[in-house]
């Protein structure tokens, strides 16, 4: 009886022990670590739009126009007052041609 319990399943003990595809972690691991390091520089490197004050929150605002822009995103925004919400303002309306106007 002892002796089936050992060789309960012999598959188990066959090729690395490891419970993953076989792929190298270390590559996954170094192509992260990449990633990470290139959105660090891009994010240190980023120029921000001419007229835009850094707010603590993260957000940059232009408060002659009253539009926010944000770094991680790159993107334009209106803040709604009544509902506390940012709202993307789209390429179609950009705010390149709305702060022309308003200039």
């Amino acid at each position: 009886v002892a002796a089936l319990g050992a060789n309960r399943n012999p598959a188990s003990r066959t090729g690395s022990g490891t419970r993953f595809s076989g792929a190298p972690l270390w590559r996954f691991t170094l192509r992260r670590d990449e990633q990470r390091r290139l959105l660090e520089d891009e994010i240190q490197h980023t120029i921000v739009p001419e007229g835009f004050d850094p707010q603590p929150d993260g957000w940059y605002v232009n408060s002659k126009h009253g539009v926010f822009w944000r770094s991680s995103t790159r993107n334009y925004y209106r803040y709604n007052e009544s509902t506390k919400t940012y709202t993307e303002i789209h390429l179609e309306t950009s705010v390149e041609k709305e702060l022309r106007m308003a200039a």
